[in-house]
């Protein structure tokens, strides 16, 4: 008898600790369900086209590449929205900014937003808002270095696949940890169907977070047409992208959010508007 009473103990027992456990969890799904409630509809596209590029010393105008490239959040990092905007000229990449808003409960539970800028070009870039400077840098954004082994298809299609292929062979990493990055198959932008050239851009993700900008060009019409590709962070993180066993990119920690040349930069604390509901 004393055994029976002992085994109804215990199945009495592991009950309530799974009825327990049943508990907490529904109350963690309903408290992660009402704060995605009440995230706000941040307008970054807004905000993308207060801003106006020019690049190079002929003070190329950027046009703003008029889609979203990249709507993503990172949890890690109490990231709960963030979108990628691109400017171009004449379809090559030019610069590139990051829009995402960031929570910490546990400090004052407010939203803020930041704005972070990384030049793409081969030349020197201005960003200004309001007719105001809001970023201006000192040096190319970006080196080209040439990529051996991949074919160069004639077909648009074909050269996607190998860009895809081509953008497999780099790891990328972040923070005092090196945590690897996950590359994001689809690019993010591809150059026009008009251009004599074509490329892309990958990118490297902690979560769906860009953290590393891989570009990709060729001119497939070339008598010895060959790859080029160049990289790019997307945060203040230190970060590294390596090609095989060699490294071919890094960056080191920037605790002010711009480097000495400029080249990144975060505007914190930015002013942001929800989307107005219609």
């Amino acid at each position: 008898m004393s055994r029976l009473i002992r085994w109804l103990a215990l199945t009495f027992t592991l009950s309530l600790i799974v009825i327990g456990m049943t508990s907490a969890n529904d109350q963690i799904n309903s408290v992660s369900q009402e704060d995605a409630a009440a995230v706000p509809k941040f307008d970054f596209a807004a905000a993308a086209a207060e801003y106006e590029i020019v690049s190079g010393s002929d003070r190329l105008i950027c046009e703003p590449f008029q889609a979203e490239l990249l709507k993503w959040s990172n949890p890690l990092r109490s990231t709960p929205a963030g979108t990628v905007f691109l400017w171009h000229h004449k379809g090559v990449p030019q610069a590139a900014c990051c829009m995402f808003a960031i929570r910490i409960p546990a400090v004052t539970g407010d939203y803020f937003v930041n704005h972070e800028f990384v030049s793409l070009s081969t030349g020197l870039i201005e960003a200004t808002s309001g007719g105001a400077m809001a970023w201006q840098t000192k040096q190319p954004g970006i080196a080209w270095q040439d990529m051996e082994g991949p074919s160069v298809p004639k077909s648009r299609s074909g050269r996607l696949t190998e860009m895809r292929n081509a953008a497999s062979q780099f790891t990328g990493t972040v923070g005092k940890k090196r945590e690897e990055l996950r590359m994001l198959r689809q690019p993010v932008y591809r150059y026009p169907e008009t251009m004599d050239r074509d490329g892309a851009i990958f990118v490297f993700a902690q979560t769906t977070d860009p953290e590393i900008l891989l570009l990709l060009e060729v001119d497939p019409n070339a008598i010895d047409s060959t790859w080029k590709f160049a990289a790019a962070r997307m945060t203040s993180l230190a970060c590294a992208l390596r090609h095989g066993d060699k490294e071919v990119f890094s960056a080191v920690w920037s605790n002010t959010g711009k480097d000495d040349s400029h080249i990144y930069r975060t505007l914190q604390h930015v002013p942001w508007k929800a989307v107005e509901d219609k």
